[in-house]
């Protein structure tokens, strides 16, 4: 179950990291140059932010679910 709950998180971030990263390298210029101004395409990227602060916050809340019991396990350092 461990490799399995691992395997999603890693998958949860690369889809978030991979998403972002295709955007701004490629989704960014190829906008601006099809409208014809940085301007226009900013409202594009305003929409398209919000999809990736959603698929940002689901692998981080994947993480925490992923470490939560290990901290509960953890002995008090004292």
């Amino acid at each position: 179950m461990t490799v399995l709950r691992r395997l999603v998180l890693v998958l949860a971030l690369m889809f978030w990291q991979g998403g972002f990263t295709f955007y701004a390298s490629v989704v960014v210029p190829v906008g601006s140059d099809f409208l014809g101004s940085h301007v226009d395409q900013g409202w594009i990227t305003r929409s398209v932010t919000n999809y990736l602060n959603l698929s940002g916050a689901v692998a981080l809340a994947l993480w925490f679910v992923d470490i939560a019991p290990l901290q509960r396990t953890k002995a008090p350092s004292r």
